[in-house]
């Protein structure tokens, strides 16, 4: 059964940088889906945002 997975804008989901040092956050399986905030490129948050499907 697929699962929609919500990735908040927090701290611990935000690097500024990629790293395979880094652990993962979220784990997902074949057909789960994953709803996302995130920051600009200013690194500006829109708190009216929509979530990113």
């Amino acid at each position: 059964m697929a699962i929609t997975h919500d990735l908040p804008l927090e701290r611990r989901t935000l690097h500024g940088h990629f790293s395979r040092d880094l652990e993962p956050v979220l784990s997902i399986d074949l057909g789960d889906s994953v709803r996302l905030r995130t920051l600009d490129a200013g690194w500006h948050w829109d708190l009216e945002g929509e979530w990113i499907e």
